[in-house]
């Protein structure tokens, strides 16, 4: 009984102890025992809790000062010491001895200490910081040394430049970075400035030995604004240099032109057009013909319509040949002008086309022969024999047609196996004249003839059978003429001989030589020239009027 007493009187004690702080400060006691394991001693739970804060109080003032010195040179006092000392002591003068120590300065102490020490930690971060800004270091996280002491490994990234041109209406960009040896570079990071003014990532491209890239997205008129920089991938983060001075191209695409080409009678109209294309401009088109040699001349420039087709018409083209054409776009603004692209080239023909028939009628001197019936251009119209396109072909050969029993003559030029009618002549056969197919066998310019009498150009037919002028009563004199003999033409009464005006005979001794066909015939079945009509002449007119030498 008295041994528990005792007991309890020393706990009651115990919980009106003051433990002693270093440094002069006081903490209450708490009810809760703890049990001292060293001494298998009950310890006040304040105690511990103290010694606890007294050893952060002092780790944190040996952190605060260099030489390890406490702010307030208060040593902390060893627990068990402590106790002991509490054990040995009476209660109430432990109170009265650490009374007058001040608590509140000590945490206001404790306080300024930890304070400054949260500034001192911070400092130097934030100088990293500012330092890893000032010296144009690369973003990212940086890596500790080889030491292992935590101090930042500076990465710098390339400079960059970028270059812009217009190719076939797309803008390339050529990507390049400067020679530096203690700078990285992986590849480019490439920004357009859109619609709005705002910078957005147009792309990333690795680096190459000449870096290009081609904004296909450029496909329409406008300025287009650019910019780039480079960035180093180490495998864990990735870091990025300046930007680049930006760039500004402007681009300008003209219309794709199109266009047809086709024959109008003689000459070739071409109509102009353009696909429908947005952003795009035009201010006309520019034509092109292919020479002979194969080399393409500018042909013609022509302003678009504001209303209507666009046309043009070629009115020298070739007949021979096909005329070769191509056309493209142009816009022009101010002193510069922008060109589309070619069309591809078209091809025409202007040649006439020969139309032909075949003579069916079987009382025609020129049965079943395949005769040229007129003239068409090239779009199927036809020509008119007084155009100036109208021109007869080269002949291979003439074939002179006597038509006995109609007293008049046609001769037809032969191109091929085509007979083409040429001239018609009043004539004078006679009985004796023969009938067959023939061939000229000599010229004379002046001949003599039955009377006598004498012919100017002369071609035999056979012996004693001629084409001549009108015979007059002298020789080499065209003014002795008989006018009896001129006036009789288109009728049958001569000797044999077939007669015809000066001009006449003249045009079949030029152009019908030797050995040309001369078939005379009594068929007047169907022919493609009619017989001419002259007019009579007085009788003092001497000499004939279609005689070039006459006069």
């Amino acid at each position: 009984m008295l041994k528990n007493l005792k007991k309890a009187t020393a706990v009651a004690m115990t919980c009106l102890t003051i433990i002693a702080m270093p440094g002069g400060s006081a903490l209450a006691a708490e009810n809760t025992p703890v049990e001292n394991t060293n001494s298998n001693t009950t310890v006040p739970a304040a105690e511990t809790s103290t010694n606890t804060e007294n050893n952060q109080t002092q780790a944190a003032e040996s952190e605060n000062t260099n030489g390890g010195t406490n702010a307030g040179n208060t040593q902390p006092q060893n627990t068990t010491e402590a106790q002991d000392t509490s054990n040995t002591q009476d209660t109430t003068k432990a109170q009265d001895k650490n009374k007058p120590q001040d608590t509140t300065k000590e945490q206001d102490t404790a306080k300024s200490q930890d304070a400054s020490n949260t500034q001192d930690t911070t400092k130097p971060q934030d100088t990293a910081k500012s330092q890893s800004k000032n010296n144009n270091t690369a973003s990212g996280d940086s890596n500790k040394g080889k030491n292992g002491s935590g101090d930042a490994k500076e990465i710098k990234v390339c400079n960059t430049k970028i270059s812009a041109k217009n190719v076939k209406n797309k803008v390339v960009l050529t990507l390049s970075h400067e020679n530096a040896k203690d700078k990285q570079i992986t590849g480019y990071i490439l920004y357009k400035k859109n619609s709005k003014g705002k910078w957005v990532r147009k792309a990333t491209i690795k680096k190459t030995g000449k870096t290009t890239y081609t904004d296909k997205s450029s496909n329409r008129s406008g300025k287009y604004v650019y910019r780039v920089r480079a960035y180093y991938d180490n495998g864990k983060k990735i870091y990025y240099g300046a930007y680049s001075k930006s760039v500004s191209i402007t681009i300008v695409i003209v219309y794709t032109a199109k266009f047809t080409a086709k024959p109008v009678k003689a000459n070739v109209k071409l109509t102009l057009s353009h696909k429908s294309e947005k952003g795009r401009k035009i201010t006309g088109y520019v034509i092109y013909k292919k020479k002979s040699k194969g080399k393409w001349v500018r042909k013609a420039t022509v302003k678009k319509k504001k209303k209507g087709k666009t046309t043009y018409t070629d009115k020298k083209v070739s007949r021979k040949k096909k005329n070769v054409y191509r056309v493209r776009a142009y816009y022009k603004k101010g002193k510069k002008t922008y060109y589309g692209s070619y069309t591809k080239s078209k091809s025409v023909s202007a040649a006439f086309k020969t139309v032909t028939k075949v003579v069916t009628d079987v009382n025609s001197p020129i049965y079943g022969a395949k005769l040229f019936n007129g003239l068409k251009y090239a779009d199927g119209s036809n020509v008119s024999r007084n155009s100036k396109y109208y021109k007869k072909p080269k002949f291979s050969k003439y074939v002179i047609y006597v038509i006995k029993s109609k007293q008049f003559v046609t001769v037809y030029g032969v191109n091929g196996s085509t007979y083409y009618p040429v001239k018609s002549f009043i004539c004078s056969p006679g009985n004796a004249t023969p009938i067959g197919t023939f061939h000229i066998m000599a010229q004379y310019r002046w001949h003599e003839l039955m009377g006598p009498c004498w012919g100017q150009w002369c071609s035999k037919i056979v012996p004693g059978i001629y084409f001549h002028s009108i015979f007059s009563s002298k020789p080499n004199n065209n003014r002795t003429m008989s006018v009896r003999a001129y006036n009789n033409l288109g009728t049958t009464c001569s000797h044999g001989c077939v007669r015809v005006q000066a001009g006449s005979a003249k045009w079949i001794y030029d152009h019908c030589p030797v050995g040309t066909t001369v078939v005379i015939t009594n068929k007047s079945g169907y022919q493609p020239l009619s017989k001419p009509v002259i007019a009579k002449i007085p009788y003092w007119h001497t000499w004939d009027p279609t005689d070039p030498y006459a006069n």
